[in-house]
């Protein structure tokens, strides 16, 4: 049956690592290998900063079998929001449970304590697998201020078995610069800036994202105005995320053109970040504008799906953040049976509409899967641990087998 060899398929489908600056995949990936492979004699533990926000969907909803792609910082801007997560491994394991605290510990550049937190919970969960490398269930999340010091932050991590009564110990550094200016950052290509857009959740380089987005509207897809009315909500996303950004936005305006100055305010009303002293301080005829486009509906793609754009807007999200949110809504409109195509003909309007937004998240699913291993990994997870329909668990586990055996045979 085809449940069954689902269920067989192996798991374990990797991308070839890309050199990506300032971001050190491949150490950690290299890490975790290591703690699940190597039984070592003792607690072993690490301390990974990432500017990932996403960073738990890629751990906790994926497969056990698969090694997520977790991003490691070793650069911060000024206000930019860093996470520091702690993996473990050679955990004690007392009635299936274990139970691991952490601290940490961040000091500046000379040698002042920035933070300083005891007896955080690293996990205290049921454990079904013990050689499972395990995350953190209780983050920091953190940033420096404009006015703190440039230079090496040392971070320390103390992880504390309650079982075991082993402690283990690990440190790495986080550099903090200054951000650059628009006239500091290189300019792309648009074919170079479509990959990025495609691939942004893996590459992490939010400083350039205003740089593109004025190279984007000035180009011949930003003066298109059904491709920039969705791709204006990718930037957008990153500035939601990233608002440290709008400091580039503030220095930048005035030296903008008119059409760059509108361009840029749908981007600031698009991502929801505090504004309004800055849109206080506008000509009269930039106010009028944000007047007008604040009064227009915009789509919400996590609302009941009723249109193709919405499912564009879904795999926009996901771009820019890697998140299976975007996924699991997509997956609602799987739900839809197998017709033939005199059946099809034969369906009132509305029904006709359902299957449009089917066949579409079919194929873009299969083409996504295929493309970008993440959502291969979210949806067999999704198959295996999420309340589906019937007709959904069928119509995603097609899709998943059929990608794994293109995978298989390449």
């Amino acid at each position: 049956m085809l449940s069954e060899k689902i269920e067989n398929i192996s798991c374990s489908y990797f991308y070839h690592l890309s050199k990506i600056p300032k971001i050190k995949k491949f150490v950690l990936i290299i890490s975790i290998i290591l703690l699940s492979s190597i039984k070592l004699s003792a607690l072993h533990c690490i301390v990974n900063p990432t500017i990932d926000l996403y960073f738990k969907d890629k751990w906790f909803n994926t497969l056990g079998a698969n090694i997520p792609r977790i991003s490691t910082a070793n650069q911060v801007f000024p206000e930019q929001k860093f996470i520091v997560t702690v993996l473990c491994a050679d955990y004690a394991v007392k009635d299936s449970l274990l139970n691991l605290k952490y601290s940490i510990k961040i000091t500046d550049p000379e040698g002042e304590i920035f933070v300083s937190k005891d007896s955080l919970l690293l996990s205290n969960r049921k454990v079904y697998n013990p050689d499972y490398v395990m995350m953190g269930e209780e983050v920091g999340a953190f940033s420096f201020t404009k006015s703190q010091l440039r230079g090496e932050y040392k971070i320390e991590i103390v992880v504390h078995d309650l079982i075991s009564n082993e402690n283990a110990e690990n440190q790495t550094t986080l550099e903090l610069i200054d951000l650059p200016s628009l006239s500091e950052i290189p300019a792309v290509s648009e074919e170079e800036n479509e990959k990025w857009i495609h691939n942004y959740y893996n590459v992490l380089n939010p400083e350039t994202l205003y740089k593109r987005y004025i190279q984007f509207i000035n180009s011949e897809h930003g003066n298109d105005l059904q491709i920039y009315s969705k791709i204006v909500t990718f930037y957008a996303k990153l500035l939601q995320d990233n608002p440290f950004i709008f400091a580039q936005i503030e220095d930048e305006f005035l030296k903008l053109n008119k059409s760059e100055k509108f361009r840029t305010l749908d981007l600031l009303l698009y991502s929801n970040i505090e504004c309004e002293s800055f849109i206080e301080s506008l000509n009269e005829e930039e106010i009028a504008y944000w007047k007008e486009i604040s009064s227009i509906e915009r789509l919400n793609p996590f609302d009941e799906i009723t249109t193709p754009v919405q499912q564009d807007l879904l795999w926009i999200q996901f771009f820019a953040t890697g998140s299976i949110e975007p996924i699991k809504h997509l997956i609602t409109t799987l739900d839809f049976p197998d017709y033939t195509e005199k059946q099809i003909q034969n369906l009132p309007e509305d029904e006709k509409m359902k299957f449009a937004l089917f066949y579409a998240a079919t194929w873009s699913l299969k083409s996504n899967c295929k493309q970008h291993i993440l959502v291969f990994n979210y949806c067999q997870w999704i198959y295996m641990n999420m309340d589906l329909t019937e007709t959904q668990k069928k119509n995603i586990l097609s899709i998943v087998y059929l990608v794994a055996e293109e995978m298989k045979a390449e």
